[in-house]
């Protein structure tokens, strides 16, 4: 007698028990006992026994019957009780807890139907998932079908899932409301992603098995349209079902497999941007909100696409939209996210068009913002209370990752990165004073390097500009990346004006409300302009140092009681003071003498002794300079430099005086 005759009169003979528990653990012992006596491939029943195609159709009848006899479960749990009675609900508990339990006797069919020999891509297409998905839609139960949905996920391989996702996701549209679809697309999305990296797009198959594969996936591209298609189609069709932060869930599933599979493919993830933006929008047309977790879903979707293509998110037509959609403390930190990302992989800000895109996506971090809802338009600025009483050290770890952006803005040719600082400039200004503690130094600094890369490799009307030869080999080449200096450009650029632009940034408001600070840059820049042998800039930076510690440091000194601030400054304008090396004995002698007449003036003894000692180095230099030998230090102030009761306070140089006085501007 064939093996398959003896087999489906087993099967036939198990119909005779219908009590569904009992039931099923009969055709659970019946696929046991025989797992290897089937016809299936390299079997020694195969051939005179049966095919395996008898194999199949054995082992999918014993499997359809167990289905039905798990789903008869809840059917008899629930009779003889009326509707709504406490029992039903009792029974009903109970029922669901049983069905939990034996679920796995059912799903153990669809494995052993994956793990025989003669399983290929081909039988599963057209014999094993037609009649699955037929049984899983016709069941209309809840558990079953969303279990069984589950398992031919799981159970069967990937290359058979991408040979047959259209049938596939189609029946997923067909499950009852009530069925967690989002459960079920996200574990499909995950495999396929796993599935493609690994075998695919690496082209690690094995050379016998590669030609056959690539069947599989003759059009990759049309992939992801499919999935994308069939999503948007079950996420519509069940959205008064799903909680909003399942249906983002999958939209970040999504995503995921579209940056890590198709990173080229921005098209694919705006397209999941775009759709994203259209359920939040008809969410909050029916009067919805966001919950923390469903904004924690939102910020995950805008960093996805920002950890795989940096800044081509600019490009993007949906980000900014879908960003709108959080309030500004959820703007605020995806704003820092993105600032650290693009930080982390040292994007370059190499165009103005690249640095107010950027701007406009991080624009919490740079200034306070109206509390408005979602809005293709950037929003006025004005004070927002909860922007500006955020904690001092988040607040700081923000800005601080604001100003670390201000280091990835070069560019090769002098001029574009100069226009560059201009337009960061007026971006900053609109920040407040808060943030001008945090944003204006790296300004400066940066300024300050472009200033020494015009010197290393400009010509100024045909003669190159050039640092001496000890100074060029501490410098490396920031075009080349070499010691060498092999890149010459051509500009109308001067320093000259990159220190007006530095004068006018610091001479504004910034020097009010961080005096100390601003010494400190005043201080950089005068040594770098006398360093180039620019004595009339540098002098005017030296003046500007003394007037903003008569008229801002010493006033705040004395309201805040604190006693080292003055000491440490001047110290430090000493210190840099014996660095000058090409002022005039005119120009020399009065900042000399400036300087003593504060150290003279300084409230402790303990610090006068000290300053007065240090500033007698500036009257007897150790090596041999250009500057002259002035008189000792003399208490008397010169009238060279401004002292604090001149009320004109006018600079002499005409270069940074036509870009208006600070303290005009007072």
């Amino acid at each position: 007698v064939p093996a398959r005759d003896i087999l489906f009169d087993l099967v036939e003979c198990c119909k005779g028990v219908q009590h569904p528990i009992r039931g099923l653990f009969l055709r659970s012992f019946l696929s046991q006992m025989t797992a290897e006596l089937l016809p299936d491939a390299k079997s020694p029943y195969h051939g005179d026994g049966g095919t395996v195609d008898d194999a199949v159709e054995f082992v999918l009848t014993n499997f359809i019957e167990m289905n039905r006899l798990w789903v008869r479960m809840n059917i008899q749990h629930s009779d003889g009780f009326p509707a709504q009675s406490s029992k039903q609900g009792e029974n009903t508990v109970s029922c669901e807890r049983d069905r939990e339990d034996l679920k796995q006797l059912v799903g153990s069919s669809l494995v052993r139907l994956s793990n025989m020999p003669g399983m290929d891509s081909n039988r599963y297409q057209e014999q094993v998932l037609p009649r699955v998905l037929e049984q899983c839609i016709n069941c209309q139960d809840i558990m079953a079908q969303g279990y069984l949905m589950g398992c031919i996920i799981n159970s069967f391989p990937d290359d058979f899932h991408l040979k047959s996702l259209e049938p596939l996701l189609s029946t997923i549209s067909k499950l009852k409301p009530q069925v967690n679809a989002n459960r079920i697309l996200v574990s499909l999305m995950k495999r396929l992603e796993r599935f493609l990296l690994r075998n695919v797009f690496k082209g690690s198959y094995s050379s016998e098995s590669q030609e056959g594969k690539e069947k599989h996936i003759e059009d990759r591209d049309s992939i992801f349209p499919l999935l994308h298609r069939h999503t948007a189609l079950v996420l519509h069709q069940k959205m008064a079902e799903l909680p909003l932060r399942d249906i983002l869930e999958t939209e970040a599933a999504l995503l995921t497999f579209g940056t890590r599979c198709y990173p080229e493919k921005l098209s694919y993830v705006d397209d999941v941007l775009r759709f994203t933006v259209q359920i939040l929008a008809v969410d909050e047309e029916r009067g919805g909100r966001l919950t923390q977790r469903a904004k924690g879903v939102v910020r995950r979707l805008l960093t996805i696409p920002l950890e795989a293509i940096g800044l081509k998110i600019l490009s993007l037509r949906h980000y900014h939209r879908l960003l709108m959609f959080l309030g500004p403390a959820g703007r605020r930190d995806t704003a820092v996210t993105i600032c650290a990302m693009v930080v982390k992989d040292n994007i370059p800000l190499d165009s103005v068009s690249k640095l107010d895109k950027l701007f406009t996506y991080i624009e919490p971090a740079v200034r306070d913002v109206k509390e408005d809802t979602h809005s293709e338009h950037r929003s006025a600025p004005t004070q927002d209370p909860s922007s500006t009483s955020l904690p001092d050290k988040k607040f700081d770890h923000e800005q601080e990752m604001v100003a670390r952006l201000m280091s990835l803005i070069r560019h090769p040719e002098p001029d574009v990165q100069f226009q560059l600082f201009q337009r960061l400039r007026a971006e900053l200004a609109k920040g407040g004073r808060r943030r001008l503690k945090h944003s204006i130094p790296p300004l400066v600094f940066g300024a300050l390097g472009l200033i020494e890369k015009i010197q290393r490799t400009t010509n100024f009307g045909g003669k190159k500009a050039s640092l001496t030869e000890e100074k060029l080999k501490e410098k490396k080449s920031e075009d080349s990346g070499n010691d060498s200096i092999s890149v010459t450009y051509t500009t109308k650029l001067k320093p000259q004006d990159i220190f007006v632009f530095i004068y006018q940034t610091l001479a504004s408001a910034y020097t009010n409300y961080y005096p100390e600070t601003a010494i400190r840059l005043y201080l950089k820049a005068a040594a770098l302009a006398d360093r180039l042998g620019m004595e009339a800039t540098a002098y005017e930076f030296v003046a500007q140092i003394f007037i903003a510690y008569e008229d801002d440091l010493i006033p705040l000194v004395s309201s805040t009681s604190d006693g080292e601030a003055l000491p440490q400054t001047l110290n430090l304008i000493i210190a840099t003071a014996t660095r000058f090396r090409n002022f005039s004995e005119g120009n020399w002698e009065a900042i000399v003498q400036r300087t003593s007449y504060h150290t003279a003036r300084l409230p402790q003894q303990h610090d006068k002794s000290v300053s007065i000692a240090k500033c007698s180095h500036l009257c007897w230099p150790s090596t041999p300079t250009l500057i002259p030998m002035p008189q000792p230090p003399n208490p008397t102030p010169s009238p060279n430099i401004p002292t604090q009761n001149d009320p004109a306070r006018i600079s002499t140089l005409v270069p940074i005086s036509q870009s208006g006085s600070r303290n005009a501007e007072k």
